[in-house]
C-alpha cells in the first residue's frame, strides 16, 4: 500500500501569490505574478540582507567614539633667539586624557637642529607630563618653521605634529659683510657700519683680524647703537693676503658666532 506525502506546506507569502495568480483578470497580470513566485527566495533573502545591513550600520553608528589620548595645552609655540646661538630649551605641556596608560614611544623633528624628549615614557590616566624640546637657532634674520612629531601607543597609530616657531631678529646687523680690493685698486680705506638693537646688554669696542693685513679705526654713528668702522690696508705687503677674516670685539665679550664675523679680500 503506498502511501502519499503530503506537500510541504507553503509559507504565507507563497500562499498569498498562488491566490492572486488565480483571481488574475488576465495573462500578462499572472505572468508576472508567477515570475515573482518563482523568485520569492531571492526577494526574501534580499530583504533580509537589506535589513541586516541596516542594523549592522545603525549598530557602527551607535558606537562610542575613541577615547581621547594625550591631551596637548599648546601644538605651536614660538621664541625669540635675539640672533644668539646659544641653545634654547623649549617646554610642550600634555596631559593623559584617555582612561587608560600611554606610552610614548618616540620623537621625530625634521631638523637635526632640534631634538625633543619627554620627562618619562609611561603615563597613566589623568598623569600630566612636559615634552622638553632643545633647539640650536641657525643664523639669519626671519621666522622659521620646525615640525615635532610624537609616537604613541595610542589607537590609530599617526603622530601628534608640533609646531616649533623660531623667530631671529639679528642683534648686530654688519653692513656690507664684504669688502674688496681689486688688483691694481687703490688700497684706501673702506667703511663697514654695524648696529646693535637699542636695548642690548653688550657694547660693540672693535674688531679683530686673524691676519696682520689691516687696521681698523672706530667712530661712532649717527644713531643710538651704531658703530663705523673704517678698514685700512697696511702698506708694504709683499703680497696679496688674500681673505681676511674680522670678528668683532664686545664688552662684555660675545661667543665666537658667524653674525659677528665680516670679511675683507685684498687681491
Amino acid at each position: 500500500m503506498r502511501v502519499r506525502v503530503p506537500p510541504p506546506a507553503l509559507p504565507p507569502p507563497a500562499r498569498s501569490l498562488i491566490h492572486l495568480i488565480c483571481l488574475a483578470p488576465d495573462r500578462c497580470t499572472r505572468f508576472i505574478l508567477c515570475f515573482m513566485l518563482k523568485r520569492l527566495p531571492v526577494l526574501c533573502l534580499s530583504v533580509v540582507l537589506l535589513l541586516a545591513a541596516g542594523v549592522f550600520r545603525a549598530g557602527a553608528q551607535a558606537q562610542p567614539p575613541p577615547a581621547a589620548g594625550l591631551a596637548w595645552a599648546e601644538t605651536a609655540v614660538e621664541i625669540e633667539t635675539g640672533g644668539s646661538p646659544e641653545k634654547k630649551l623649549v617646554e610642550f605641556h600634555f596631559r593623559n586624557a584617555s582612561g587608560r596608560t600611554i606610552r610614548i614611544l618616540g620623537v621625530k623633528t625634521t631638523c637635526g637642529c632640534t631634538a625633543g624628549r619627554p620627562t618619562k615614557q609611561t603615563y597613566a590616566p589623568g598623569e600630566e607630563g612636559v615634552l622638553l624640546v632643545e633647539h640650536r637657532p641657525k643664523p639669519g634674520p626671519g621666522v622659521r618653521l620646525y615640525r615635532i612629531n610624537v609616537v604613541t601607543d595610542e589607537g590609530g597609530g599617526h603622530p601628534k605634529e608640533l609646531i616649533l616657531r623660531v623667530a631671529s631678529t639679528p642683534r648686530i646687523a654688519i653692513e656690507p659683510r664684504l669688502l674688496t680690493w681689486g688688483k691694481g685698486e687703490e688700497r684706501g680705506p673702506k667703511t663697514v657700519i654695524v648696529r646693535t638693537q637699542p636695548d642690548s646688554k653688550f657694547k660693540v669696542t672693535g674688531a679683530q683680524p686673524d691676519k696682520d693685513a689691516v687696521s681698523v679705526e672706530m667712530a661712532d654713528g649717527t644713531q643710538t647703537g651704531e658703530k663705523i668702522l673704517r678698514l685700512i690696508p697696511k702698506p708694504g705687503l709683499d703680497s696679496a693676503p688674500g681673505r681676511v677674516r674680522l670678528r668683532l670685539t664686545t664688552e662684555p665679550p660675545l661667543a665666537p658666532a658667524m653674525d659677528t664675523e665680516f670679511f675683507a679680500i685684498l687681491r
